[in-house]
C-alpha cells in the first residue's frame, strides 16, 4: 500500500526542561490540563485519564514547585462538589 503525500501529517511532542535536567512538563501533563480544562474537574480528569488523583495532584504540585506559578485554582464545593479550572498559565 502506497501512501500519498496529502495522507502524510507532521506530528510533534513538545517538554520543558529545567537547568537540573528535570523534565517538569511534558505530554502527560499537557494532557492532564487539558483533562481539567473539560471536565472542570481534577477528579474526573483522572478518572478520564485513567490515572490516580494522587500522582496527578503530586505531578502537579511538582510542576507549580518548579515553575514557581500555579496551574490550577481548586474551588471547594457543597453539595455539588468543588471545581478546579486552569490559571492563565495552565
Amino acid at each position: 500500500m502506497t501512501t500519498t503525500l496529502s495522507e502524510v501529517k507532521p506530528k510533534c511532542k513538545l517538554w520543558l526542561t529545567s537547568q537540573t535536567r528535570q523534565s517538569p512538563f511534558g505530554d502527560g501533563k499537557w494532557r492532564l490540563l487539558k483533562a481539567i480544562d473539560q471536565t472542570g474537574s481534577l477528579k474526573a480528569a483522572t478518572e478520564l485519564l485513567g490515572i490516580s488523583y494522587r500522582k496527578a495532584w503530586g505531578d502537579l504540585k511538582n510542576v507549580q514547585t518548579l515553575l514557581g506559578a500555579d496551574l490550577i485554582e481548586k474551588h471547594r464545593g457543597g453539595k455539588q462538589g468543588g471545581t478546579t479550572c486552569l490559571t492563565p498559565l495552565g
